[in-house]
């Protein structure tokens, strides 16, 4: 199950200033779930950035990722082939971490764990 999806929109609902999230493979389907709180974030002046890999990376489904990124007009989308890491970090402070595609496809076996550290999210923002 997907029992820390309630946690992680907690920690989005309550961001005060960024979320980046790191996905490098999304579904439109994923997309459109997270599309309510994280424009709903944007409204609130949160800053909300998705790191995902090149159109190319989706063969069949590029346009219909294409399209549903597109849809997400206030979030800063940012594609790269160098997108392999899985991750969540929220004010530069909370990361979430692990195996688990937040934006893409969630396996059984795939886990994600919530850590409170500055110095974890600068590494991995690049700040």
């Amino acid at each position: 199950g997907e029992t820390f999806i309630q946690s992680l929109l907690s920690d989005i609902r309550n961001a005060e200033r960024t979320v980046v999230i790191s996905s490098p493979y999304v579904s439109a389907g994923r997309l459109k779930t997270a599309e309510t709180v994280l424009e709903e974030a944007t409204r609130r002046g949160i800053k909300v950035e998705i790191r995902t890999k090149d159109a190319g990376a989706y063969k069949k489904t590029s346009q219909m990722i294409d399209r549903a990124l597109a849809s997400l007009r206030s979030i800063q989308i940012h594609r790269s082939e160098d997108v392999y890491l899985k991750y969540i970090v929220i004010d530069d402070r909370i990361v979430w971490y692990g195996s688990i595609d937040v934006l893409g496809s969630i396996n059984r076996q795939d886990s994600f764990m919530r850590l409170a550290s500055g110095s974890i999210a600068m590494m991995l923002t690049d700040k």
